[in-house]
């Protein structure tokens, strides 16, 4: 488990209610992303607290397309992972497959506490 904390510039007090739910919005779009686990979360209009559980990383990190692009669409959108698509459809046709799994692997690599 990892404790965060995070401090804004100054230790201003500047996070008023929309701002703290749009940070807790962003939270919840990484959790999905990167599969950790928020356990708890503190926001203050200066600061806020974050308990995290990180899955260790499993011994086999061939995670198929899909489940990286179903994660990465809970988190980041339908409008966001057309643009992916796109990207991905253009490696393709210049016959670039290599690019797709390169990707992939580095999305993996970033989801998971290194061992």
């Amino acid at each position: 488990m990892f404790h965060i904390v995070s401090r804004l510039h100054d230790r201003k007090f500047l996070l008023n209610d929309d701002d703290k739910e749009f940070l807790l919005k962003v939270g919840c779009a990484y959790e999905a992303l990167l599969g950790v686990y928020v356990l708890t979360h503190g926001v203050m209009s200066n600061h806020f607290h974050l308990l995290v559980r990180v899955p260790h990383r499993p011994a086999d990190l061939d995670l198929p397309l899909e489940v990286v692009v179903a994660r990465m669409e809970r988190a980041l959108g339908e409008d966001a992972m057309g643009l992916l698509r796109k990207q991905w459809e253009f490696w393709r046709r210049a016959g670039s497959d290599s690019l797709i799994k390169e990707w992939r692997q580095k999305q993996i690599a970033r989801m998971f506490f290194p061992q």
